[in-house]
């Protein structure tokens, strides 16, 4: 039996008022039987089956196939949302100009926050259609969510925001700050969540060599905010420093098994190496 990965093109958003397609990887075993599957959402669904403009990809399926037939992960339903090409900044930020609790000075920014918008798209239009089109498991247990840069902010603020929804969260390479050139420095773009909210897993990381736009310290403390609120390491969040990471499609694909295993690993996924607040450590999946 083979994975296979199927496109629904154009899909329409009433909230946002544009389209994209959605790839979704289906598991081996998906052709026979009956069975319901866990689902993963990822955003810039175009780059993580496909080749991106750099000609990386992140090879979600030729990685999940691995995991897979390994017998290290189970079999899982991955759903790739585009990014709107000209949209993608807008609707990957949550903050808009006078917001209570943002201090940010959002008319400063280039962006135009849409990230409720695309939320709700994510949430009553998206979700629904992969529900009602594929054998999947509905609940929150068995619902992940997860991206990289911009993406992997937009992930944690989405999820952080609907743990009815989704009780796994990936955040990779966090976009979670803008570096203003005129106004010579940085503008944070995150809301530090006062509150634990009842969140199954966290994954986060950041690679070492990203540039200048995403630091490691930036990361760091955010990652300390989450073990402050009250996340148990190890159970519920995990933190890894790739220290010769950058901010490619390439170096992704290099360690997104590690939350692949966190979320879905069987009893025989391999341990996953981590720097937890520069405390190194063996951690079993």
């Amino acid at each position: 039996m083979n994975s296979s990965i199927q496109t629904i093109e154009n899909v329409s958003s009433v909230y946002l008022g544009n389209t994209r397609n959605v790839h979704i990887y289906l598991p081996p075993s998906y052709k026979v039987g009956s069975k319901h599957y866990p689902v993963l959402y990822m955003q810039d669904g175009q780059n993580i089956f496909h080749t991106a403009f750099n000609g990386q990809s992140w090879r979600m399926h030729e990685i999940a196939d691995e995991l897979i037939k390994q017998g290290e992960m189970e079999e899982i339903i991955i759903v790739g949302i585009e990014n709107h090409p000209t949209e993608r900044s807008n609707e990957y930020n949550f903050y808009f100009h006078g917001e209570g609790e943002v201090d940010v000075p959002f008319s400063t920014t280039p962006f135009s926050a849409k990230g409720n918008q695309y939320e709700t798209f994510l949430i009553h239009e998206i979700k629904p259609l992969i529900d009602q089109t594929y054998r999947t498991k509905k609940t929150a247990e068995c619902t992940a969510l997860m991206g990289s840069s911009m993406g992997g902010a937009v992930s944690y603020h989405i999820g952080f925001r609907n743990p009815e929804v989704f009780s796994m969260v990936g955040i990779m390479s966090p976009y979670f700050y803008y570096h203003h050139k005129e106004l010579k420095r940085e503008i944070s773009l995150v809301n530090k969540f006062s509150e634990k909210v009842p969140l199954k897993k966290i994954w986060m990381d950041i690679g070492a060599e990203e540039g200048p736009l995403i630091e490691v310290a930036q990361v760091e403390d955010m990652a300390a905010h989450l073990l402050r609120l009250g996340y148990e390491h190890e159970k519920e969040f995990l933190f890894q420093i790739d220290h010769s990471g950058k901010h490619t499609e390439d170096d992704w694909a290099k360690r997104v098994h590690a939350p692949l295993l966190y979320f879905f690993g069987t009893e025989k996924g391999k341990a996953v190496l981590i720097d937890v607040l520069e405390k190194k450590e063996e951690v079993g999946c």
